[in-house]
Formats: C-alpha cells, sequence, structure tokens
C-alpha cells in the first residue's frame, strides 16, 4: 500500500469513530424536543390564555360581565392553540374598581396520550399560570 492509501484509510476511520461519537448526542437532543415539545406548547397556549383572560376582564365594567369576557377570551385563546377548552380550569377574581386588580388563573389538564414517551418520562398533570392587571388603565373616568 502507497502512502497516501494508508491517510486515505485513516481518514475514514475518523469520520466513522466521529459520527459514532456526535450520532448518539444528536439523537438524544432531538427525543427531548419530541418528548417536551408538546409540554412547552401547553405552557404558551396556557400563558397566553390566562393573559387575554386578564386583560378582557379588565376591560369590562362590573364583575359578572368581566367573569364572561374573561372566561370566552381564554377559551378562544385555546381554540386558536388547537387545545382544548374543556381541559382548562379558569378563574376570574378580582375588584373591578379603579385601585382593584383582576386576575386570571389557568389550570390546564395536560392530556398524556399527547407525548409520545408518556410510559418513559410521567408529565406533569396540569399546567398552571395566573395573570393579575389594574383595571384602571383600561377605564375611562366614568366613575
Amino acid at each position: 500500500m502507497t502512502e497516501q492509501n494508508q491517510r486515505i484509510g485513516s481518514e475514514e476511520g475518523q469520520a466513522i469513530l466521529e459520527l459514532a461519537i456526535v450520532l448518539p448526542i444528536l439523537a438524544l437532543i432531538l427525543g427531548g424536543v419530541i418528548a417536551l415539545g408538546p409540554l412547552i406548547y401547553m405552557h404558551i397556549a396556557t400563558q397566553q390564555a390566562a393573559y387575554d383572560c386578564a386583560i378582557s376582564a379588565a376591560q369590562s365594567l362590573d364583575a359578572v360581565q368581566g367573569y364572561t369576557q374573561g372566561v370566552f377570551a381564554a377559551e378562544a385563546s385555546f381554540g386558536a392553540f388547537n387545545l382544548n377548552p374543556g381541559r382548562a380550569g379558569i378563574s376570574v377574581r378580582g375588584d373591578w374598581e379603579r385601585d382593584g386588580m383582576v386576575a386570571c388563573e389557568i389550570i390546564y389538564d395536560v392530556p398524556t396520550e399527547a407525548f409520545p414517551f408518556h410510559a418513559v418520562l410521567s408529565p406533569p398533570a396540569a399546567v398552571q399560570y395566573s395573570v393579575a392587571v389594574p383595571p384602571h388603565a383600561f377605564k375611562s373616568v366614568w366613575r
């Protein structure tokens, strides 16, 4: 064998060794993205729904209307994320007076069938998020 052929053979061996080292790491990263992707998606949807709920509730004039507006806004947000709003526990509470705070808390029950590795990894039972905003920022001087 010539010296050039020996060098090519050692370079092929080095490439296979590098692939053997890098491939399991890439597979682990890809598996983590696939396994945790739905949970991150549900967390983002719950956060957005809580924010929409609080803003919509704070823009109303009274508690009954604010509660209704907040719940509808949260359900619409979950619908926009293609998630079932029936799995969400939506709580709107607060003081709709000028110096009060209106809060929306959402607890979304995580479906285990959404996770590809749910037998190996146990996902959390629920995703929870809460947002509070002052209503005076959205009201005119009507009182």
